[in-house]
């Protein structure tokens, strides 16, 4: 029998999509430090190993700002209609930032870091294979990828974040009451 009506999903909660995310963007940040300061091989130096170490930090700072979207939403928005509003925002960092930090005040050199983030964006890394990222004379190469203070500014940016995210994230993590228990184990879990 085929039902008549649609099935409304509330899984994921806003607050579990923000773990989801939080939990990838410490997974990036972690990916990044892992190779830019590795003592193995030398992702500081060459341009295409540098770019490669930086996407990770770039998708750090994304799944950041999606948490943050996710936590900011109305509280009802939940299942296929809360996944779908969070993909329309695509890799776009500055419609994501001017989103999820709407009323937020950034110091200027985070504002001024994540504004760079669009002048180096996710795909770079296939790019730069292409056409190593030159514009006449690499000024922003140098500007991004190739200043070590532009990604310590990103990483602080991603280290106090994630700080902060966490600890929100752990406040809303509670003991459930019975009924509310009951109705975890019922909800459907096939998203």
């Amino acid at each position: 029998m085929i039902a008549g009506s649609s099935e409304t999903r509330t899984y994921p909660t806003r607050v579990e999509l923000a773990g989801f995310y939080a939990e990838d963007a410490f997974d990036f940040l972690r990916r990044f430090k892992l190779a830019f300061y590795s003592n193995q091989v030398d992702f500081q130096g060459k341009k295409s190993r540098r770019a490669k170490a930086y996407v990770d930090l770039r998708m750090a700072v994304e799944a950041l700002l999606k948490s943050i979207i996710c936590l900011r939403s109305p509280w009802g928005l939940a299942g296929r209609s809360l996944v779908r509003m969070v993909r329309q925002f695509s890799h776009d960092i500055n419609t994501l930032k001017e989103s999820a930090l709407k009323g937020i005040e950034l110091k200027g050199n985070y504002s001024n870091a994540l504004d760079k983030c669009s002048m180096a964006p996710v795909d770079l890394r296939y790019q730069f294979d292409a056409m190593n990222f030159r514009s006449g004379d690499d000024q922003e190469y140098y500007e991004t990828i190739g200043s070590d203070a532009w990604l310590g500014t990103l990483e602080e940016f991603l280290d106090l974040s994630l700080e902060r995210l966490q600890s929100t994230l752990n406040r809303r993590s509670k003991i459930l009451k019975a009924g509310a228990l009951l109705g975890e184990l019922q909800r459907l879990r096939d998203y």
